[in-house]
């Protein structure tokens, strides 16, 4: 396990928020080849450890220039150079065709998508039949109990700051009537305080 000192461009939380991610998502879903986006990946460390885990084409989607410069320097230094991708783009414009991607993925870019809905209509529109989208933020279940106490007072520190106080915390986004608006048919919300997770399967016609 790499520590955050060996990561050439480090995240905000330390590697084992997206190496312990990573796992849960193989052993969630199963999906081990095609084409996997991570959407807003900032310096690609959750795409790099799916790289890491399967045979998936995994592209890196941000829209900031410099961080997937850095994301690429990281897939280079974990040895997944040809499987993985940066793209510069955002979730409203996914310059993919329909149902191209198996799987889709992101930690902590929701928060910033400026049309919650309109994101959701584009990722949903890029998934396979049967593909899986599992977007969100915060912690979730794989993670190691002592990094969750750390990390929880952290993000509950964050959004009880005087900067983070000016943003909508996880348990309040709108993701269910955002869902119904973007006639999604089949999703489940996770709620994993002080996080939440969307779960997006697409039904096969």
């Amino acid at each position: 396990m790499a520590s955050e000192s060996q990561v050439p461009y480090p995240a905000l939380f330390p590697p084992i928020l997206y190496s312990s991610l990573a796992d849960q998502i193989v052993d969630d879903y199963g999906i081990m080849k095609g084409v996997c986006l991570d959407i807003g990946s900032g310096v690609g460390l959750l795409g790099i450890e799916l790289a890491k885990r399967t045979s998936l084409d995994v592209y890196l989607i941000d829209i900031n220039r410099t961080v997937l410069d850095e994301a690429m320097a990281n897939a280079r230094h974990f040895g997944v150079p040809q499987e993985v991708k940066g793209l510069r783009t955002d979730v409203h414009h996914l310059p993919f065709n329909d149902e191209a991607s198996d799987l889709i993925v992101s930690r902590g870019s929701l928060l910033f998508w400026k049309d919650l809905t309109e994101a959701i209509k584009e990722i949903y529109r890029v998934l396979v039949p049967s593909g899986i989208a599992f977007v969100g933020g915060g912690l979730h279940r794989y993670l190691p109990k002592g990094e969750r106490k750390i990390l929880k007072e952290r993000i509950t520190a964050h959004f009880e700051s005087s900067r983070g106080k000016n943003v909508l915390p996880p348990a309040k986004w709108p993701v269910s009537k955002c869902l119904t608006e973007a006639k999604v048919e089949k999703f489940r919300i996770i709620r994993d305080d002080p996080g939440t997770w969307i779960e997006i399967r697409k039904c096969k016609r």
